[in-house]
This record gives structure tokens, C-alpha cells and sequence, in this order.
């Protein structure tokens, strides 16, 4: 489960990180206070359910996108009765106020990111706001998580010393694709890269936010970063 993975997960330490990653990302929606809100690849739907127990009161339009854990998700909003919450494993035909990408773009290499991008761009416009979190996984706080996954046994595929020295020192690290592009493991994964990606779909970062810690010199120990984007 991925909670169990993340948020609820039996390290305190992972706690805390995944946590202060909702709150977080909570905080960003309640600033925007958006009337319509689409999160793109929701997986459990987590962010956007504790966002919306926390004051996202004149949200009327919320869609949870997920393609992979759609039954999961369905059964979750069932039993919450969150009935006015629209969960579809396809992809939306309209535009939204806000569009959020919380932990997905760091499972794609290449081509497929600029492919996740334009799906992304398409359900914005130049008023809107998207929203996109990864993990860190290069320089002090990459090979700081990866001691911690050894430590816990809940390391990725890839996770080799020579690996770890690479990614240590930001240089780059072949992904191995599987054929349908999904790449289950952070191994390679760079945020820096992302961000240039970002800027080359023809969208500008706004704003960006360090989690768990905001403060410039705790910032090199943060574990996941949030790009807040409009359209150029």
C-alpha cells in the first residue's frame, strides 16, 4: 500500500517527511482557495482529501485523475461518502483553476516526461496553477534517503555503491525503461532536470518550496521539492 510506504510508514523519520509533505501541499491549495481543482495521477487521493477536510469549502469542482489505482481510489471515496469528488481513470476534457502533480513525473524518463507535461498543459490556462512535488534523490538529501531505505530494507531496484556515489554527486544515471515508460524506481531520478524540462514545455516556475524544511541551509535535507508553475 502506498501509505504504508509513505505517510503511515513504520519510520518515524518517513513519517514526518511524507507528512510535512501533505501539510504542505494542503497549505499551497488553501492559498490559492481554487473553485475547481483536477490532482493528476492522485493515487490514494490523500492530499486532496485532507485538503479539502481543512477548508477547501468553495472547491467546487474537485477530479481525481488516476489511471492505475482507480478501483482502489473509487472504493476509498465510497466509503468516505466524498460524493462530490469526481474520480475518472481518464483524463479530463476541461480546464481547471488549479492542477496538481504531487509524486509522479519522478516515475518517467525522456520523451515521457515532455508526454506527462503536455497532458498536464492542456488542462490549464493562463490563469491557472500547477502544482507538481517529486523527491529529491540527488546531492546530501539523495544519499541521505537512500542510507535511510538500507536501514529499513525498502530500497529501489538500482540501489548499488556505485549508484549512490553518482547520485551523491548529481551526475547522471541511465534508467532502465520498462515498455509501457513507468519507472518504479527513484534511482536516477534528478529534480534539476525536471525543472529545465519544466521551463522547455513552455511553462514558467513561480514559485518553489522545500519539504520538510524551508529554511535555506536545512534545505540541502529536504526530501521532496514543489515547482509551482503557470503557463508562459
Amino acid at each position: 500500500m502506498y501509505s504504508e510506504l509513505t505517510y503511515s510508514n513504520k519510520s518515524l523519520l518517513k513519517r514526518f517527511a511524507h507528512r510535512r509533505r501533505l501539510k504542505i501541499a494542503c497549505r499551497l491549495l488553501e492559498e490559492l482557495h481554487p473553485e475547481s481543482i483536477c490532482d493528476f495521477g492522485a493515487g490514494d487521493g490523500e492530499i486532496l482529501l485532507s485538503a479539502q477536510k481543512k477548508g477547501l469549502g468553495t472547491t467546487k469542482n474537485l477530479y481525481l485523475y488516476e489511471p492505475v489505482l482507480f478501483e482502489q481510489l473509487e472504493g476509498r471515496l465510497r466509503r468516505k461518502a466524498f460524493s462530490k469528488i469526481k474520480v475518472s481513470r481518464s483524463l479530463p476534457n476541461q480546464i481547471f483553476e488549479v492542477v496538481t502533480c504531487f509524486e509522479v513525473l519522478e516515475h518517467f524518463d525522456g520523451e515521457d516526461v515532455f508526454d506527462r507535461l503536455c497532458e498536464l498543459k492542456s488542462l490549464i490556462n493562463a490563469k491557472s496553477h500547477l502544482i507538481i512535488s517529486v523527491p529529491i534523490e540527488t546531492g546530501i538529501a539523495g544519499l541521505l534517503k537512500n542510507l535511510a531505505r538500507i536501514a529499513l530494507k525498502q530500497t529501489h531496484s538500482e540501489t548499488t555503491f556505485k549508484n549512490m556515489l553518482k547520485l551523491t554527486l548529481s551526475l547522471k544515471i541511465k534508467r532502465e525503461k520498462p515498455l509501457n515508460g513507468y519507472i518504479e524506481s527513484h534511482i536516477g531520478f534528478d529534480h534539476k532536470q525536471l525543472q529545465n524540462q519544466i521551463e522547455e514545455s513552455g511553462l514558467r516556475v513561480d514559485r518553489i518550496v522545500m519539504s520538510p524544511f524551508s529554511n535555506k541551509l536545512l534545505s540541502y535535507f529536504s526530501s521532496q521539492i514543489f515547482f509551482v508553475c503557470k503557463v508562459r
